[in-house]
C-alpha cells in the first residue's frame, strides 16, 4: 500500500524497487584525505583539501557546505572516484579500502545540469535506461513493474507522456534522480542539485532525497547557501572553507557548537548563513583556523548525535564481504542488447526532430 505526503506528492514505495536495504547499507568513511591540483607550468601546485576527514552513514542526508572554492565538488569528485589523480589519503567504504569497480556499481554521481533526452517522453527515457541497466534475466514485466514504481514514488506518474524538454526544472531533476535508481544504488552523490530551482522545487528535490536517504541509503550532496528550512531538512552537514572541515555534525547541533567556540549565532539568523560567513572569514581568518581544530579536521565525531559512529569498528564484518561479493557477480545486459536499445533510442529521436 503507497502513502503520500500530500505536501510534495512523493509516495513511500511499495518494495519492488526498494528492497530489504539493512544488509546492504554503507558507510564510507575518509581519513588524511588530501586532493592536489596543478596551476600549471613553472607555477607549483596548490591543495584543494587538505588532511580532511570524514565519515557519511547510511539512513542520513548530508550536505557538504561552504562558500565558492572551498572544495565541496573537489571532495564530492573524489569520494565517488570520478577524480583520482592528485588525491592521497585513505577511503573506506564499510571498512574496507574501496575497490572502485565495484563501488561504481552500487553507487551513482548526478551532475549539476541535468543530461536528459529531451525528445523522448519521461516513460521513454526510464524504460530505455531500465532495458540498458538491468540484467537480461529481468522480466520486461517486472523492468515496467519498475520504472511505474520509481515514477511513483517521484511524484512523475502523471506526466510519464511528456517530452522531457517540456517538463519544470524541478520535474527535470526528479527525473534524473528517477534515471540513477533504476539500478538501486546504496550510495548516491549529487553535486547542487537545487541550482535553478524555486524554492518550492527546491523542497520537493530534499524532501525526495530525504526520503530516499531514510530508507537506508547513504546519500551526500553539495549545496552552496540554503534557507533556514531547507537547511533543516538535511540529518548531517560537513562545513568546508579554504580545503578544511570546520563542522561535521547534524543540523541541529550546529548552533550549540559555535555557542562553545564563542560563536553564538545572532537570534533571527540562520544558521546556514552565518557558518558560510564564518568559513568566508568574513569575521577573521583565525575564526576558520579555531573551528578546524576544535573539529580536528573532521576527526571528531562528538557532534553527530549517532553513539554508532563513534563506535563504527574499521574492520570489515563478514556481512560486508558479502555485500562486496554481491556487487562483483552483478551482469549488465548484453552488447547486442545495449545496441538495440540505443538504435530503438536513436530512431525515436531521428522521427520527432524537425531538423532531421
Amino acid at each position: 500500500m503507497e502513502s503520500k505526503d500530500e505536501t510534495n506528492g512523493l509516495c513511500e514505495p511499495k518494495g519492488l524497487f526498494i528492497k530489504d536495504r539493512k544488509q546492504d547499507q554503507v558507510t564510507l568513511r575518509f581519513k588524511n584525505l588530501y586532493y592536489t591540483v596543478s596551476l600549471g607550468i613553472g607555477k607549483g601546485t596548490k591543495d584543494v583539501l587538505k588532511d580532511i576527514n570524514g565519515i557519511f552513514a547510511p539512513n542520513q542526508l548530508v550536505a557538504i557546505m561552504g562558500p565558492s572554492g572551498a572544495g565541496k565538488s573537489s571532495l564530492l569528485d573524489v569520494l565517488s572516484g570520478y577524480n583520482l589523480k592528485g588525491v592521497r589519503g585513505n577511503v573506506t567504504v564499510n571498512g574496507e579500502e574501496r575497490r572502485l569497480d565495484s563501488f561504481r556499481r552500487l553507487s551513482c554521481y548526478i551532475q549539476q545540469d541535468d543530461r536528459l533526452q529531451p525528445l523522448l517522453t519521461v516513460y521513454e527515457n526510464m524504460s530505455i535506461a531500465a532495458n540498458l541497466k538491468l540484467s537480461m534475466d529481468k522480466t520486461q514485466k517486472y523492468k515496467d513493474a519498475v520504472v511505474d514504481e520509481i515514477l511513483s514514488t517521484l511524484g512523475l506518474d502523471k506526466c510519464k507522456a511528456t517530452r522531457t524538454g517540456r517538463l519544470s526544472g524541478g520535474q527535470k531533476k526528479r527525473l534524473s534522480i528517477a534515471l540513477e535508481l533504476i539500478n538501486n544504488p546504496m550510495v548516491m552523490f549529487l553535486d547542487e542539485p537545487t541550482t535553478g530551482l524555486d524554492s518550492s522545487s527546491c523542497s520537493q528535490c530534499i524532501s525526495l532525497l530525504r526520503l530516499l536517504a531514510h530508507q537506508g541509503r547513504t546519500i551526500i550532496c553539495t549545496i552552496h547557501q540554503p534557507s533556514a528550512s531547507l537547511f533543516q531538512m538535511f540529518d548531517q552537514v560537513y562545513i568546508l572553507s579554504q580545503g578544511t572541515c570546520l563542522y561535521q555534525g547534524s543540523t541541529g547541533n550546529i548552533i550549540p557548537y559555535l555557542t562553545k567556540l564563542e560563536l553564538p549565532c545572532p537570534i533571527y539568523h540562520n544558521p546556514a548563513d552565518f557558518v558560510i560567513e564564518l568559513a568566508c572569514g568574513d569575521h577573521g581568518n583565525d575564526i576558520i583556523q579555531k573551528m578546524a581544530k576544535e573539529i580536528e579536521n573532521g576527526k571528531c565525531l562528538t557532534w553527530t548525535g549517532h553513539s554508532d559512529l563513534l563506535a563504527i569498528n574499521d574492520a570489515p564484518s563478514d556481512e560486508i564481504k558479502k555485500i562486496s561479493k554481491k556487487v562483483d557477480v552483478i551482469h549488465e545486459t548484453s552488447a547486442y542488447n545495449q545496441l538495440k536499445c540505443l538504435l530503438h533510442r536513436g530512431v525515436l529521436k531521428c522521427k520527432r526532430d524537425p531538423v532531421c
